[in-house]
C-alpha cells in the first residue's frame, strides 16, 4: 500500500556531523523518534514515503542531504515557503497516488499549507505532542495490520 507522511522539521538535531546528512538522520524530535522506531520494529515493512516541510530548505525527502542549521518558522518565513512547498508537494501528489496519507506538522507549519487543496482525504494530527505522537505509531501500524 503505498502511504505518504508529512512530517514539520523538528528543533531538536543531531549536531554532529555539521556536513550534510540525509533529513531522517538530521532530525532527532519526538515524531522522527517514533518513525525511526517503528521503522526498526518492523525491518521487512518499506513504510510510507516520508516528506518534511523544513524552516530552512522547504519541502524535503527523508534522504535529502542537509547540515545542521538552526531556524525557526514564523509567520514571515510561512509567507517566504509557502508557495514553494505547495507547488512541490501537489508535483509529487501527482506523480503518485497514495491511498493514505497522514500529516503531522505543528501550528506554524500548518500555515504553509494554509490554502493548498491537495491534501483533501488526508489525516490530520491533533492535540499535544505526546497524543499525536501516539496517532503516528497507530497510523504507522496500520501499514502492517
Amino acid at each position: 500500500m503505498s502511504a505518504l507522511l508529512l512530517l514539520s522539521c523538528s528543533e531538536s538535531k543531531r549536531l554532529h556531523p555539521v556536513e550534510p546528512v540525509p533529513a531522517i538522520e538530521r532530525y532527532t524530535g519526538v515524531f522522527f523518534t517514533v518513525l525511526k522506531k517503528w521503522q526498526r520494529e518492523h525491518p521487512g515493512v518499506s513504510g510510507p514515503v516520508l516528506l518534511i516541510i523544513s524552516a530552512r530548505f522547504g519541502l524535503l525527502t527523508s534522504d535529502t542531504r542537509i547540515p545542521y542549521y538552526e531556524q525557526r518558522m514564523n509567520p514571515a518565513r510561512c509567507a517566504t515557503l509557502a508557495t514553494k512547498v505547495q507547488s512541490e508537494l501537489q508535483k509529487r501528489l501527482m506523480v503518485k497516488q497514495y491511498k493514505r496519507i497522514f500529516v503531522n506538522v505543528g501550528l506554524d507549519y500548518r500555515r504553509v499549507l494554509d490554502g493548498f487543496n491537495g491534501l483533501s482525504g488526508a489525516t490530520w494530527a491533533t492535540g499535544p505532542i505526546g497524543v499525536r505522537a501516539g496517532q503516528l505509531k497507530a497510523w504507522l501500524n496500520e501499514e502492517v495490520d
